[in-house]
């Protein structure tokens, strides 16, 4: 794995007329950190079958619901307990034999197992027939993978069948795809109701499916959406994300660039950007094996990291390192928050009046659904029947090179914290913000000694480049950006910020150096 270095380091001392101390103005450069690959010993153990019949379960409604409770899984070789992920497919209108969608993922849980976690994909297709859509099919997939889990669990502590003292039982991991990539949060909280602990959830091209759901809070969640997926063209899983708290776990969501929905699951031979996409997605879009090496490195990697608490370059990246731009061999977009996540800056708390100005402006807007005053012409993502979170950006325009703007943070102490993030959205409607520009800019800290700390992005970054589309009349006569827009992050490690005191910290700066103007919709900072 290539390691981001700290390429450039400028330090100068300033001397200040009539202190008793020196101050401290150092800058650096990051690059880009590249999380690699997973590449030694063997890629993938045997995958078998299970069938433990017909299984009945009691739906809320009175009615007695039946299926086959199968599928397929894969397990280490060696004699000792292992964390264990269960996988959970979604519906699919472009493939007629559902019964084998689970067979599908037989290539991520043989991963896992070389790796040393028991794998298993579900059969759901009872919950998903072709010619009609359950009232209650949230439900019923949670009641059958509750049912299929727990019978798991308890056939490990038994003789002579393949789980047999191989499964630990208290590192339990969960994946969901498109409609149970949501139903998956609520049978978290279902399970640890009856005593079943869910360390790990995985959420994958999610669909907004159930406007009403109760989030897991103690339970790592990760988010994984494509960008060209053309099945949830809305970015369900950004709407997600913002209803997930990271008070006491983490959340984390990767935008797959150029990746599509159906090139996940090997039995999903149809390309979703051929039926529905542009011809330009469809020019550019991954290949399936490199999506496929992408989502098996990424699904091991997460949850080795969560149930065994070991520090894969995931979960090690996420602490300690600069901003993702390449995971497993793929360009990503990547925002996350640790548990313990505090604000630096609220757009929504700042007195523009007390704000400094160098040759930058700047106001309070709002993506909204319905335009109005101070709206911005971008969607950001959507939740259900077409309702949307609206947030607050202040938006900063930069007038010339070397602009900058300071604020007063939210926090002066932010010992212990490791990392500093800044999510936002680069306007691509903005005239400032030329097409195809990559638009880098700098986050300075300066502590009350008047010590300053700066570290600039690269000027290659993919959360800083600006992407393509343009402003479009929808039918109710307003200008609309022709894409959604997710909102980005950048991740700055503190100890890059060299002898600022972070127990005194009185200035939270953004410094725009590289180009001559720009915009940039600031959606909050953070220190994790």
């Amino acid at each position: 794995m290539r390691h981001w270095l700290m390429t450039l380091c400028i330090a100068s001392l300033l001397l200040v007329a009539g202190c008793t101390t020196d101050t401290v103005r150092t800058e650096i450069i990051l690059d880009p950190n590249e999380i690699g690959m997973h590449v030694d010993g063997t890629d993938a153990l045997a995958i078998h079958s299970f069938d433990y019949g017909t299984h009945t379960i009691q739906l809320e409604s009175g009615e007695s619901f039946s299926f086959p409770m199968r599928g397929s899984y894969s397990v280490p070789e060696e004699k000792k307990l292992y964390p264990i992920v269960f996988m959970g497919h979604g519906r699919s209108d472009l493939y007629e034999h559902a019964e084998d969608l689970y067979a599908g993922y037989d290539y991520v849980i043989g991963h896992l197992a070389a790796n040393g976690v028991v794998g298993l994909s579900l059969d759901l297709h009872a919950a998903f027939p072709l010619d009609q859509t359950y009232e209650d099919e949230g439900e019923r997939v949670r009641k059958m993978m509750k049912a299929t889990i727990e019978t798991v669990i308890a056939r490990s502590r038994e003789a002579n069948n393949p789980f047999s003292q191989k499964v630990h039982p208290d590192k339990i991991g969960i994946v969901g795809f498109t409609e149970t990539g949501q139903y998956v949060f609520e049978l978290a909280n279902e399970m640890q109701a009856n005593k079943i602990k869910v360390d790990a959830l995985l959420s994958v091209t999610p669909q907004f499916v159930e406007k009403e759901t109760k989030w897991p809070e103690e339970v790592d969640r990760a988010i994984i959406v494509s960008e060209y997926d053309s099945i949830v063209k809305t970015y369900d899983g950004y709407a997600m994300y913002d209803e997930l708290s990271s008070e006491s776990a983490l959340k984390l969501i990767t935008l797959l660039k150029r990746g599509n929905h159906h090139y996940f699951n090997t039995k999903l031979t149809t390309n979703d950007v051929a039926e529905y996409g542009t011809n330009f997605e469809l020019r550019h879009q991954l290949k399936r094996d490199e999506q496929e090496q992408f989502f098996k490195q990424y699904v091991t990697d997460y949850f080795l990291g969560i149930l065994n608490r070991t520090e894969t370059s995931l979960i090690r990246s996420l602490q300690t390192k600069s901003q993702p731009d390449r995971m497993y061999g793929q360009d990503v977009l990547l925002t996350a928050e640790l548990k313990g996540t505090r604000l630096l800056l609220d757009p929504k708390k700042v007195d523009l009046e007390n704000v400094h100005y160098e040759k930058t402006k700047a106001e309070l807007v709002q993506d909204t659904l319905i335009q109005k005053e101070a709206s911005i012409p971008l969607l950001t993502g959507l939740h259900p029947n077409g309702t949307i979170q609206e947030r607050s950006f202040l938006k900063v325009d930069w007038l010339k090179k070397s602009a900058s703007i300071d604020f007063e943070p939210l926090l002066q102490n932010i010992v212990g914290n490791e990392v500093l993030t800044v999510n936002f959205i680069l306007g691509p409607a903005s005239e400032r913000n030329k097409p195809y520009l990559h638009q880098a800019f700098a986050v300075e800290l300066e502590d009350e000694e008047g010590n300053v700390g700066r570290a600039r992005l690269p000027e290659q970054l993919n959360a800083i480049e600006i992407e393509e589309g343009g402003l479009h009349e929808n039918e109710a006569g307003e200008l609309r950006w022709s894409r959604y827009t997710p909102i980005r992050s950048v991740r700055i490690p503190l100890e890059r910020f060299v002898d600022i005191d972070f127990e005194h910290v009185t200035k939270l700066s953004l410094y725009f150096g590289d180009t001559d103007e720009g915009t940039i919709l600031i959606h909050s900072i953070t220190v994790q």
